[in-house]
C-alpha cells in the first residue's frame, strides 16, 4: 500500500510540475489535481475499503490495534466518508456491520450490553451510538492508565 501510496504522490507532483510557476496556472493546477484525484465516487469506494481492510485486519490478526489506535483509524474513514455526502443517515445501515466486526469481541459485548440498557427508541443511529461508545471506551481507557 505504501508503494501505491508513494507513486501516487510523485505522479501528483509531476503533475502539479509540469505547470510553469505563475499566479495564473494555481487555478489550473488545482483543476488538475482535482480532475485526476477527486472523483468522488472513487474516493468513497477507497474510504470503504480502508473500513473493510479494517475488519480483515480484526480477523486475521493474532494481535489487535489498541483500542485508541481503532478508534482514530474508523473515526478517520467515517469522517472522511462524511465529508463526502456519505452520512450515517444514508449508509449507516450498511457501514454498521463493518465497523461492528472491526471491534474486538469483548468491546463488542460491552456496547451490545450498553445498548439494550438503553431505550431503543433514542435517535441516535447505531453507527453513532457505536462511535461514540468506542471513543468513550478510549477515553476511560486512557483515564485507567493515569491513574
Amino acid at each position: 500500500m505504501r508503494q501505491k501510496s508513494t507513486k501516487i504522490k510523485s505522479e501528483a507532483r509531476e503533475l502539479v510540475e509540469s505547470f510553469p510557476i505563475t499566479n495564473e496556472n494555481y487555478p489550473l493546477a488545482i483543476e488538475s489535481l482535482t480532475e485526476r484525484y477527486g472523483r468522488k465516487e472513487l474516493l468513497i469506494d477507497f474510504y470503504v475499503r480502508e473500513l473493510l481492510r479494517l475488519v480483515l485486519n480484526n480477523a486475521t490478526k493474532k494481535k489487535q490495534d489498541s483500542l485508541s489506535g481503532l478508534n482514530n483509524k474508523l473515526s478517520t474513514q467515517l469522517r472522511a466518508l462524511s465529508s463526502l455526502g456519505v452520512t450515517t443517515d444514508q449508509c449507516g445501515v450498511i457501514l454498521y456491520p463493518l465497523v461492528e466486526s472491526s471491534l474486538p469481541t469483548h468491546i463488542l459485548r460491552s456496547f451490545q450490553r450498553q445498548r439494550k440498557n438503553i431505550d431503543s427508541e433514542q435517535s441516535i443511529s447505531t453507527l453513532d451510538a457505536i462511535v461514540s461508545f468506542l471513543k468513550s471506551e478510549v477515553q476511560l481507557e486512557e483515564k485507567n492508565k493515569i491513574n
